[in-house]
């Protein structure tokens, strides 16, 4: 009963909202005129109703209802305003941080070539995860304006795979790079402790979005409620697997698109068929409320993280090809 609660559309809340406040008003305004219908018999059997009171009584209430109707007009107007310029100022911001990351990149990497090894691949790393970090936060104030609940992201790097090389996403492994300033502690301390990678298959939605046979063909993962989602994998005989121990207790909702590019763009490689995936960008929230099953909800919110997602991975294109130039190896674990 709770769950179903849950799903009742915010407009229907404030419909109510409005519906109660009229009641209400009339309710006041009868209570303080006490109407009346006045009739007086007149001759050959005519009547006359007296509705003065009435009358006034109406007007009042129109007059009430339209300044509730105004308040309302005047706070949706207020939100949208405010979301169109949260949009804005953190879209910006994320283009403006993600020019200024790509060209100090370069420079750097000029610059530091008279440092050892490990300080320049420290300092890439750093820099890599300042801007990354900054970014998964424009994108999380973004996904909370519009949606009004918490909202939380991450990058998963897989690792051990060069940019050429076809992952084995039976073999291939990957490790949480950096997480948004929303995310609860807990987790930042779990990634700590964990201090481990994961494989790719002991992750539901992972492996999905990287297998070629599934019926996922917009290559995203979007679910409004993981635990329903868990229900409905039960019933045809599958599990959903989930590598954060109690995953309930942070989130329920979830949007996870591939950090990739076509094969086919890349000057590095003859390949012309798939992509090459560096990792992945995953949103959730606790609600089940924030991410809505709607068509428009769908395509709005996954578009809005796979534009993040597509800027990322020049950046983490550009991280790795500085590693092999440093150490003349591929992304892992050590190297974060």
């Amino acid at each position: 009963m709770r769950d179903k609660l849950k799903n009742i559309p915010y407009w229907m809340y404030d419909l109510l909202s409005v519906v109660s406040a009229i009641i209400t008003i009339i309710t006041a305004i009868v209570a303080i005129f006490n109407v009346t219908v006045k009739v007086e018999e007149l001759e050959d059997g005519l009547y006359q109703i007296d509705c003065n009171n009435v009358l006034v009584c109406l007007c009042i209430v129109m007059l009430c209802c339209l300044l509730v109707c105004l308040v309302k007009v005047k706070k949706y107007g207020s939100i949208l305003r405010n979301i169109r310029e949260g949009f804005a100022f953190n879209y910006y911001m994320f283009l403006h941080d993600f020019r200024n990351a790509y060209f100090e990149m370069l420079r750097n990497h000029k610059n530091n070539m008279g440092q050892n090894e490990s300080e320049r691949l420290e300092t890439l790393t750093k820099d890599t995860k300042t801007f990354l970090e900054g970014a998964l936060d424009y994108l999380c104030n973004i996904l909370q304006s519009n949606t009004g609940k918490k909202i939380s992201a991450c990058i998963k790097l897989i690792e051990n795979t060069g940019n050429v090389t076809n992952i084995d996403k039976d073999k291939a492994t990957v490790i949480t790079f950096c997480r948004s300033k929303s995310t609860d502690k807990n987790r930042k301390s779990n990634d700590e402790n964990m201090n481990q990678s994961i494989y790719i298959k002991d992750n539901t939605v992972l492996y999905d979005i990287l297998d070629e046979n599934s019926t996922n063909t917009n290559s995203y993962f979007y679910q409004t409620d993981l635990l329903q989602f868990d229900k409905d994998l039960k019933k045809i005989g599958k599990n959903y697997k989930n590598t954060t121990a109690n995953f309930e207790k942070y989130y329920r909702g979830t949007i996870v698109v591939p950090i990739r590019v076509s094969k086919k763009r890349l000057h590095y490689t003859k390949e012309k068929q798939g992509y090459d995936i560096i990792g992945f960008l995953c949103v959730d929230s606790p609600s089940v409320n924030a991410f809505r099953n709607s068509n428009v909800d769908r395509d709005n919110y996954s578009n809005i993280v796979k534009s993040f997602a597509a800027e990322m991975y020049i950046i983490l294109n550009k991280y790795n090809f500085y590693i092999e130039k440093i150490i003349g190896g591929k992304f892992n674990a050590e190297n974060v």
